[in-house]
C-alpha cells in the first residue's frame, strides 16, 4: 500500500514538473520611442527596443539568447535586476519567441510589447 502511495506521489510530481517546464512564459517588451541624442550603439545595432527576460532568480539556468520568429536572435545580458535582450525593432503587440538557456534547454515565451516615449 505504501508503495502505491509513493508511486502516485512520484507520478503527480512528474506531471507538475513537466507542466511547469512546458508552460509558456509571458515576458514584457518595449518599443523605446524616447528621443535619444546618441543614436549609435555598437552593442545593439538592430534598434532601441528591448525585452525584459525576467529577474535573475526566475530561471533555473541563466538565459543566454532570445530568438523571435521572423526577427532573428539577440544575446541576453544580465543587468542589475533583470536579464534583458536589447537591440530589437518592435511594434506594439505580441510575439512568439524562444529563450535558450546556459544548460542547453529552450523555453517558449510570448513577449507582450508596448510603446514608451
Amino acid at each position: 500500500m505504501a508503495f502505491l502511495r509513493l508511486t502516485g506521489v512520484l507520478l503527480l510530481m512528474t506531471f507538475y514538473a513537466t507542466a511547469l517546464a512546458t508552460e509558456t512564459r509571458k515576458l514584457t517588451g518595449y518599443c523605446n520611442r524616447a528621443l535619444n541624442i546618441d543614436e549609435g550603439d555598437s552593442d545593439n545595432p538592430g534598434g532601441k527596443d528591448y525585452a525584459i527576460i525576467g529577474k535573475h532568480d526566475n530561471w533555473s539556468s541563466e538565459p543566454k539568447s532570445l530568438t523571435i520568429e521572423g526577427k532573428g536572435t539577440r544575446n541576453i545580458v544580465k543587468e542589475r535586476h533583470h536579464f534583458i535582450s536589447r537591440g530589437w525593432d518592435f511594434e506594439d503587440g505580441s510575439l512568439d519567441a524562444n529563450v535558450e538557456l546556459e544548460d542547453g534547454t529552450t523555453s517558449q515565451v510570448v513577449i507582450d510589447i508596448s510603446t514608451v516615449s
